[in-house]
């Protein structure tokens, strides 16, 4: 069965993280091309894949070169843009959304976003939700930065303000998954994203968590993403299907997950 991505890097396969992470940051049109090709393999498996786009420098029109070229190559693509906050005016972003973006990001990690930076967030929030974008916020919980970026309160403090648009929890909140449970279930534009933290956390404690709250809030608010290149795209389908099989997910609900909930996100009403 072919099945949507929603959480696909583009920096060209690495075995060094560091390494991943600094292309991800400075990629343009050329070399999201050039790895976008090297991939042709992962994406034969997929009906469509939504492309994390990380450089916060790239402008509008040499992203759409990129945008462009992918639109010629598969099906159901889209993108989504690792926002500048701190910098892009709403008619900054809306440039960015006639060139094809279709959805923003957050990451408390890369983007050193501290509670000083909230008010910043949420204008931006608020400036996405105006034009329609779908915002993503980075919810895993990990590293030596894990006490000083607190991306759940970063996501609730874009959620008492933003309502009218799909807010997705990338990574369930990780270790605190069923924190990530408790906003969704309080809010009902929050979805929550599987990539990384359903194989990473296979066989503990975690499993459980995830389990209860995927069950939840139901299969039409969970969205499979498999992080590539961050985690190998293979053992990430294997590993997601095997946490399906484990705890009891009918046929209906993995199809919703996997083809059908990003429906839900980018036509959103």
């Amino acid at each position: 069965m072919k099945f949507f991505d929603f959480n696909f890097h583009l920096p060209c396969k690495s075995a060094n993280f560091e390494s991943l992470i600094s292309q991800d940051l400075s990629m343009n049109s050329d070399s999201l091309i050039k790895c976008f090709d090297g991939y042709s393999d992962i994406l034969n498996h997929l009906t469509g894949a939504n492309f994390m786009i990380f450089n916060q420098l790239i402008l509008p029109e040499d992203l759409k070169i990129f945008i462009d070229y992918v639109k010629r190559k598969i099906m159901n693509p889209y993108f989504t843009l690792l926002m500048d906050f701190r910098k892009l005016t709403l008619t900054d972003l809306n440039s960015f959304k006639e060139n094809g973006i279709n959805a923003i990001k957050f990451h408390s990690y890369q983007q050193k976003i501290l509670e000083s930076d909230f008010d910043a967030a949420i204008v931006a929030a608020k400036n996405a939700e105006a034009l329609g974008l779908p915002i993503l916020i980075d919810a895993s919980y990990g590293s030596k930065l894990m006490y000083k970026y607190d991306n759940l309160k970063l996501a609730t403090s874009i959620l008492e303000e933003v309502q009218n648009v799909p807010v997705v929890l990338l990574h369930s909140g990780g270790a605190r998954a069923i924190e990530a449970l408790l906003i969704a279930d309080s809010c009902s534009n929050v979805f929550l994203d599987t990539s990384y933290s359903v194989p990473y956390f296979l066989d503990s404690s975690i499993e459980s968590d995830l389990k209860y709250a995927y069950k939840k809030i139901g299969a039409d608010r969970v969205i499979y993403g498999s992080d590539t290149p961050y985690y190998d795209f293979y053992e990430s389908l294997s590993k997601t299907e095997l946490f399906f099989n484990n705890n009891s997910f009918s046929k209906i609900d993995k199809q919703i997950i996997l083809c059908e909930t990003y429906k839900r996100i980018f036509h959103f009403k």
